[in-house]
């Protein structure tokens, strides 16, 4: 019997260990499936925005650094392939906050900033390392934009689809199934925008150290990209749960 409850209490500690290691791999979407039950999808809006105020804001307080948002001209040129992302980090590291020329297209859904991107004011950046660590912060942002817009593409094709599906194959498992197929492949973009951001950070880790600078920011863009991903991935849950898709 001694036997048995030893074998037993093994099996539960290993079953424990095993869910606790899932749960450390998946706990970005265990957050976000929480926040999709709990919020709305504008009030998930307001979330993206105040998180990336965060960043903005530790952007402007680093006197070291010369960059500013994206516009919306200059975020519709990139969608549209009118910029490339490296016209547009180029860009962003201009303090005369120059956009490109406006698009009739609508926005996307997800509002991605409220009011204009100013620019900020004019800071020195006479250094190699000033001119370097801006340069990997702008990449960060036009990263972030192309993240953004892939899925929005997604979205729009997973709502074609649906338009397009007869009355009679909307069904409950047919619709699941075919939210599945976009989660795949909005899993496969997660992936590969991580090992480029994994990458800059990496490479912004190693500039700030061998030039004794603050790595503070290197932390504040590793917490507000997760939290943007999460914050997305809620936003896209509750979107479809609004629209009867899970």
């Amino acid at each position: 019997m001694k036997r048995w409850r030893k074998v037993i209490c093994a099996v539960l500690v290993l079953l424990a260990a095993l869910l606790a290691g899932l749960y450390g791999w998946q706990r970005e979407n265990v957050r976000a499936v929480t926040d999709a039950v709990q919020y709305t999808s504008g009030e998930l809006e307001e979330k993206l925005v105040e998180n990336r105020q965060v960043i903005r804001d530790a952007v402007e307080a680093a006197p070291e650094i010369v960059v500013r948002e994206v516009t919306e001209e200059e975020r519709q040129a990139l969608r549209d392939g009118a910029m490339s992302r490296e016209e547009l980090a180029e860009r962003l590291q201009d303090a005369g906050g120059q956009t490109a020329p406006s698009s009739g297209d609508q926005a996307a859904e997800i509002p991605a900033e409220t009011g204009d991107a100013a620019a900020p004011a004019q800071k020195p950046t006479e250094s190699p390392y000033q001119k370097e660590l801006s340069a990997m912060i702008a990449k960060v942002y036009v990263l972030r934009e192309e993240y953004t817009m892939a899925l929005e593409n997604l979205y729009d094709a997973a709502k074609a689809e649906y338009t397009d599906l007869p009355a009679e194959k909307r069904t409950k498992p047919g619709l699941m199934k075919m939210a599945g197929r976009y989660m795949d492949q909005a899993a496969e973009l997660e992936k590969e925008c991580d090992g480029k951001m994994d990458a800059l950070v990496a490479a912004m880790e190693k500039l700030i150290r061998e030039n004794q600078g603050d790595m503070t920011l290197v932390d504040t863009v590793v917490d507000t990209y997760a939290n943007e991903k999460s914050l997305k991935k809620a936003w896209y849950m509750a979107k479809l749960e609004e629209n009867g898709l899970v």
